[in-house]
């Protein structure tokens, strides 16, 4: 995979660099080497939850959990549904619905607008929320039986398989010519198609 390969070419260059908050002074950076280790810690975690070729959403603000989400679930053969965190709750919850997702990334940015949706009753298609934040605001009675985690603890989970002879992320052959992204359009025009 792309992430693979510049691993092994460039192994201790600088892959992202970024801020938590863009008023930080820290800019934090992360090496090609650490970023593989995060992504395939990621999908790892993913293909031990049965996420493995299943469409994921992925909803929130540009961030290192976002490119490592993308990566991650690329990576592992399941479609990635990058969905803008500025539509409309129900363009969110239709996108999503309509593309058969099983699990939905998110950003703090946009968690008040997963809450939302889960409490009108939306996310049908949906069984496991994962939060690019460690913390979250969503409570058991906002989730409807669906599964809460944070990228971090299924990233920490992901390494510890991995160190204990998991290498089911090895496994996948990626086929050039199968979906890999469903992406909506803004919908200027009307609804997003």
């Amino acid at each position: 995979s792309l992430v693979e390969e510049a691993a092994q070419n460039f192994p201790d260059s600088i892959a992202i660099s970024y801020k938590d908050n863009y008023w930080d002074k820290e800019v934090k950076r992360v090496t090609f080497t650490q970023w593989r280790d995060d992504v395939r810690s990621l999908g790892t975690a993913l293909i031990s939850h049965g996420f493995r070729e299943q469409n994921i959403a992925i909803v929130g603000e540009n961030s290192y959990g976002w490119c490592c989400s993308f990566f991650g679930s690329m990576a592992i053969g399941s479609v990635t549904v990058p969905v803008d965190k500025e539509l409309p709750v129900e363009d969110i919850d239709g996108i999503i619905t309509t593309t058969g997702c099983k699990a939905v990334i998110f950003g703090k940015a946009s968690e008040s607008k997963i809450k939302e949706i889960l409490r009108n009753g939306g996310l049908k298609t949906v069984n496991t929320l994962i939060s690019v934040a460690t913390e979250s605001t969503l409570g058991k009675e906002d989730l409807n039986g669906k599964v809460l985690t944070s990228i971090a603890a299924m990233q920490k989970e992901g390494a510890v398989l991995y160190e204990n002879g998991d290498r089911s992320y090895y496994d996948y052959k990626i086929d050039p010519n199968k979906l890999a992204s469903i992406v909506f359009t803004s919908g200027t025009t009307g609804k997003g198609k």
